[in-house]
Formats: structure tokens, C-alpha cells, sequence
């Protein structure tokens, strides 16, 4: 399934700008950043959910770099460094963003 901009938006509560800034700074991966003109972003499931760990980082207080890297090294919701731990629920947040965006208009 592909999302667009404003889903991803939608879905996870981001801005626009919040949006593509992250993308802009290579927090989310994707094949061509740019699309350009009459061509406009689509997302992934995978790009959804990783937009979703990130935000729901950075509202933990993680700055958006380390949310990021966070995100992309722990596909299954733990982290692990010197002294710090962190786990969060990828099902959750899944399971959040796909009911987000069921409740739009059709």
C-alpha cells in the first residue's frame, strides 16, 4: 500500500514542513527524496511506521536525529546502548497510525 503526503501527515499528527524536512535530512529512506513538480511523494507501510517511531520519539524528547537513528536500527522496537535501553511498541504505534487514517472520509 502507498500513502500520500497527507496521509503520512494525518496519521502520525507532523506538519507538512515537519514532514519534508525529515525526509529533506535522509531521517526516512526513501528512493527519490524529490520527485519534483506534478510528481508528488508516496509512502510506503514500512516509511509510515517509521515516520510513526520517530514521532512518537521525538515526543518522548528524543531530538529528531537520534529518533531517527534509533528507528533505523531497531526494526523490532529495542535499543540498546552503554547505560540506556529503550523499548517501544511497534505494534502499537502500527496499530495506531492504520487506525488514523481509517477514520478519513472516503
Amino acid at each position: 500500500m502507498s500513502y500520500t503526503a497527507e496521509q503520512v501527515c494525518k496519521a502520525t499528527g507532523l506538519t507538512y514542513r515537519q514532514l519534508d524536512h525529515w525526509v529533506r535530512q535522509g531521517y526516512v529512506d526513501l528512493p527519490n527524496a524529490r520527485p519534483g513538480s506534478g510528481m508528488p511523494r508516496t509512502f510506503t507501510d514500512h516509511q509510515l511506521d517509521r515516520f510513526g517511531v520517530i514521532k512518537a520519539l521525538t515526543d518522548a524528547g528524543f531530538r529528531t536525529s537520534a529518533a531517527a537513528i534509533v528507528a533505523h536500527n531497531c526494526p523490532h522496537g529495542e535499543w540498546e546502548v552503554t547505560h540506556v535501553q529503550v523499548q517501544f511498541d511497534t505494534d502499537a504505534i502500527h496499530d495506531q497510525l492504520r487506525k488514523a487514517l481509517a477514520n478519513e472520509p472516503a
